[in-house]
Formats: C-alpha cells, structure tokens, sequence
C-alpha cells in the first residue's frame, strides 16, 4: 500500500499540462476512459522497447523533458513526442528505434529521395515506430504502427476478422435490405481496412495492429480465432515464415498486460531481429532498379 501511495502521489507532481483536463474529467460523471487508455498503451510500449533494446537515447522531441520544474511531461496529441533507443550496435551496422506518440504522415510537397511520408493523404496514427538500419552510408528506415480501440469489444472484433460477407445474397446491390447489410458489415471492418491503409498509404510500413483491451493471449495466425494476418503466400496454408509485412490486433488490458505483454514483446523482437540481420523486406524496391 504504501509503494502505491508514493507512486500515485509522485506521479501527481508531475507537471503535465494534458493531465490536468483528464484529473476535471475524472471529478464528473463522464471518464475520458478511452484517452486514458490511449496513453496507457504508449506507455506500455515504452516499457516494451526498453526491455527489448540496449540503451534509450535523449533527444529533444523526447515526451519527458528536465527543466527548471523538474522532470516534465510533453507528451501532446498531434504533436512529435517521442522516446528513442539503441537496438543494437556494431561495426557493421546500427539499428536505432524512435517510439512515436500520434506522428502525422503528410504527402510531400517536393520529390524526395527516400520513402517517406504518405503518397496520398495525412495520416497520424496513435503510435508508430521507426526502426532505422545505418549501414555505412546507406540508411533504411521500416515503420510499425498501432492505434488504441478502447471501445471495441472481442466479439466484436472476431466478428470484424471473419466476416465474409457470406450472408449477403447474390442480389443485395439491387436490395435495399442487401444495401443495409454491407454498409454495416462495412461500418463493422472499418477498423481493420484502416490498419490496411495505414499498410498501404504510408511508405516504409511493414506492418499496422490494432491494440484493444480484450482478454486473449497470444498471435493466432489460423483457424477461427485468427487475429494475425501475414502478406505472404505461405500463411495461408499454415504459420507463416514471417511475421511481416502484416496487419492485426494484439489484446493489450490493463489488469492482464502481464500475460498480453510478453506477446506484444515476442512480436517486436522478431521484428528487430530480423531487420537487424542484414537483409530486411524492402517492398519499395519490388518494381523498380
């Protein structure tokens, strides 16, 4: 009891503008419970990407600063908070990770030489990270990113990422009852077709995840409850041999994270590793020499 007291009363002091309108929020009958939520996963995250790499990097487009007041929260919806880390370093390469806080992906309004941004619209998702490769003087850079669905319910999800759409009839475009049907089986996958845009629209992604408060453990990449889905052929009949490029949802609740956790983190060491081999997936490089 008393550790929890101190960490309660030493995470009240400090200073954090946002958190003075979630403590107004908190004293009425309506919780902001799904922005609470938001910056818990960031924080969750943090604390996975901390285990999983060497050393964590100052920077100053970090969301803790030290000022005059102290330690600082800057962590701000829509602006470049961040948190980066040394994955791994040697005299061959370095592998740098940055945790983005609601990065905006704008198109850009010039050529450039490099992947970067969305070649279409703005996109800011809840949280993005950037795995860089510097090797000599050539860099590649690979984006994951999730967004927080506080709201969505494990029903509800299993329901998003297996409907098929078998129950409409061969006629429904010319039924208004048919019309019905798919707008709300639309409306029902939304969340999931953003994770394909998110795939898709932004450059250098390898992957987009939805993360929830369900109650699961553990990627299903087959059978009824799959919850992981692979772009490649060979996860179709079985695992797959890779875990990228891919999209799908991680159950991620406050009061079972010890359990979900260790999944989220299994997933990302896989990806650091893989990409710190030498030879990561380079889609851009498919069409063109």
């Amino acid at each position: 009891m008393l550790r929890l007291d101190l960490a309660l009363r030493l995470s009240l002091t400090l200073p954090w503008s946002q958190a003075e309108k979630f403590a107004e929020g908190l004293m009425g009958d309506i919780r902001p419970v799904s922005e609470l939520y938001e910056y818990w996963c960031f924080f969750q995250l943090r604390r996975v990407l901390a285990e999983l790499c060497q050393t964590e990097l100052p920077d100053n487009g970090s969301f803790l600063a030290f000022t005059q007041e102290g330690l600082q929260v800057r962590l701000v919806k829509g602006k470049r908070s961040r948190v980066m880390f040394v994955y791994r370093q040697d005299r061959v390469r370095t592998v740098k990770v940055a945790l983005f806080y609601n990065r905006r992906f704008p198109r850009p309004s010039r050529n450039l030489d490099t992947w970067e941004g969305s070649y279409t619209a703005t996109f800011d998702p809840d949280y993005s990270i950037a795995i860089t490769v510097t090797r000599g003087p050539e860099v590649q850079k690979h984006w994951l990113h999730f967004d927080a669905k506080y709201r969505l319910e494990p029903a509800e999800l299993a329901q998003i990422l297996h409907d098929s759409g078998a129950d409409l009839t061969a006629d429904a475009g010319d039924d208004e009852t048919g019309y019905e049907q798919e707008i709300s089986r639309l409306h029902r996958r939304e969340d999931l077709f953003k994770m394909h845009t998110y795939r898709d629209g932004i450059l250098s992604t390898r992957g987009a995840y939805i993360l929830f408060p369900g109650d699961g453990v553990g990627m299903r990449m087959e059978g009824k409850t799959q919850n992981f889905f692979v772009r490649h052929p060979s996860a179709f009949r079985g695992p797959a041999s890779h875990n990228f490029p891919s999209v799908g949802a991680f159950d991620l609740c406050p009061g079972r994270d010890e359990s979900q956790l260790p999944v989220l983190k299994e997933f990302l060491s896989s990806v650091l590793e893989a990409v710190a081999a030498g030879d990561p997936y380079q889609e851009e490089q498919g069409l063109f020499e």
